[in-house]
């Protein structure tokens, strides 16, 4: 999302600015341009209350993650900055994905013409395609 801003001269980014205390953070009641250097999802989910034992367990696969060398074209040991990953090519962009058969399949559908019975079969139909191209 952070690339919207260099395609669309309209588009800025701001962010939150933050103060971390080990792995607490306190959102500051002051918006600036930029963007984030890292997600908040997990202390955020600490301060909404998520039980211990889920934000334990997303702090032990995002420390995994983070530590990997994770993605395509990325050189062992590469600096990332400001959060984002040293290849272009690692991850596609929001307008990158490219369609399949099982969007067209969506697409041509219309819901308001459909009976109950109808929508629960394409629904089925649907799953079990998504799940072959896993």
């Amino acid at each position: 999302m952070n690339e919207l801003a260099d395609l669309f001269p309209r588009i800025r980014n701001l962010k939150v600015d933050v103060r971390e205390y080990g792995d607490k953070v306190i959102f500051l009641h002051k918006v600036t341009p930029g963007f984030a250097d890292h997600s908040y999802g997990i202390q955020v989910a600490q301060m909404a209350g998520l039980p211990e034992e889920i934000t334990d367990r997303a702090k032990h696969l995002l420390k995994n993650l983070e530590s990997s060398d994770l993605g395509l074209g990325s050189e062992p040991g590469a600096v990332r900055r400001h959060g984002r990953s040293p290849s272009a090519s690692v991850q596609l962009t929001l307008f990158e994905a490219k369609d399949d058969a099982l969007r067209q399949r969506l697409r041509e559908l219309n819901p308001d013409a459909m009976t109950p019975l109808d929508a629960l079969k394409i629904l089925s139909e649907l799953k079990g395609q998504a799940d072959k191209q896993t």
